[in-house]
């Protein structure tokens, strides 16, 4: 797909990267905890990095993440038509760019959220973000009219959007797993089912919270014994 767009906060990206390209590869690897090949690519990484966003030094968020969650989204079998509709109601959380549209150009970087990352604004990226992504999140509800949110981050990323302080329904869909007789949390299977439920939003056009109801992928059902109002339980027997 050629359609793309610029990161809302490539200024504050590009202020980030600046303070990223200070650290050496030792550095990096202390700050996030990463093995020396991995510090050596980041570094390198963070050296090449542009302050301009274009279709040579770049590709689309949705199609360059390829972690567990993304996985289960699985882009590469939408349709086009499904992917634009993706870019306007799904949004990515992420350390360096704050919060990304599906097809806003991004480069190679690794900057988690949680990184305890010294900048002007304070000792780590929530302190750096404020109130920007929530801000975002806001004025997109606004322009989709739209009251509800589907949290499909995890825990560490929430917390920069401060969902707390939007006037809206925020509703946190929970997937389990039956082990030794009971349903358990699975991180590795939850980051992949999170994928297929932003997945089902795009592909079944789900409006309303009802929508999400119906997510019957790769083995979950609804559990309504487990779930709440706002936190719906999806459990499945085998994975």
């Amino acid at each position: 797909m050629k359609t793309s767009s610029q990161p809302v906060y490539a200024k504050q990206a590009a202020e980030l990267m600046k303070t990223l390209r200070k650290l050496s590869a030792s550095d990096l690897s202390k700050l996030m905890s990463l093995s020396d090949n991995l510090s050596e690519l980041n570094a390198k990484r963070n050296l090449a990095w542009k302050a301009k966003h274009d279709d040579k030094n770049s590709r689309q968020a949705i199609f360059a993440f390829r972690g567990d969650v993304y996985q289960g989204f699985d882009v590469d079998t939408l349709s086009a038509a499904e992917v634009r509709r993706s870019d306007k109601h799904i949004r990515i959380l992420s350390g360096l760019y704050g919060i990304l549209r599906p097809l806003d150009l991004i480069q190679p970087y690794r900057l988690e959220m949680g990184t305890k990352l010294k900048t002007e604004h304070g000792s780590n990226l929530y302190q750096f973000w404020g109130d920007r992504v929530r801000d975002k999140i806001l004025a997109d509800l606004r322009t989709t009219k739209s009251d509800c949110i589907v949290n499909l981050a995890s825990k560490e990323y929430s917390r920069a959007a401060k969902l707390k302080a939007i006037e809206a329904q925020v509703v946190v869909p929970a997937f389990r797993e039956w082990r030794n007789g009971e349903y358990k949390m699975i991180s590795f299977f939850a980051k992949q089912a999170r994928g297929m439920m932003a997945r089902h939003i795009v592909t079944e056009k789900v409006t309303a919270v009802d929508g999400l109801l119906d997510f019957e992928a790769d083995g979950y059902r609804y559990n309504e014994k487990l779930s709440t109002e706002l936190e719906p339980v999806f459990t499945r027997k085998s994975s």
